[in-house]
């Protein structure tokens, strides 16, 4: 009777682990730099739209993490204070499109926040004032509505985030 030969594996040798690890980096693959921790505090000044803030945080981190850095509740080795100062919307006139009808009015969300930067138990280095705008067509209903000012908020914040955290790394 024959048997079944099968092709025995070999182990992996240390030349092959070397030159593994050689191409890993020639690949785009580095590590994280552990020492870039930031801490935010995150505030609100004024009356402001229920969605602002939570769009501001979330865009913030998204955008911090994206840049490398890691967010931390205690220590850190600089801290982000961002102070939401206006949150407004308003409609703007409906605009006639080609066909030469009127479309819905779009709502205009803008965003205006103040930062603060302080690395170590140094004094905080003013970041400046951020605006920013987005728009957002007007629904057919009431649901609508409200899922187009919240995705207004959501782009304001995104934009704001990034003007923010390109001011933190021009000066980290």
């Amino acid at each position: 009777m024959a048997r079944c030969m099968r092709p025995r594996r070999r182990p992996v040798t240390p030349a092959a682990a070397v030159a593994f690890l050689a191409v890993v980096p020639a690949c785009g693959y580095r590590l994280a730099a552990t020492d870039r921790t930031v801490r935010v505090a995150l505030a609100a000044e004024g009356p402001l739209h229920p969605e602002a803030l939570p769009a501001v945080q979330q865009a913030l981190s998204e955008r911090l993490r994206d840049e490398g850095l890691r967010l931390v509740a205690g220590e850190a080795a600089a801290e982000l204070a961002v102070v939401v100062r206006h949150a407004g919307e308003t409609p703007t006139l409906p605009a006639e499109d080609e066909t030469g009808h009127f479309a819905p009015a779009a709502w205009d969300v803008r965003l205006t926040a103040r930062a603060m930067l302080r690395r170590g138990s140094g004094a905080p280095e003013d970041l400046g004032v951020f605006e920013t705008s987005a728009a957002e067509a007007a629904g057919a209903s009431a649901a609508v509505d409200d899922r187009a000012h919240t995705s207004a908020f959501a782009l304001a914040a995104r934009s704001l985030a990034a003007r923010l955290v390109a001011a933190l790394l021009s000066r980290w």
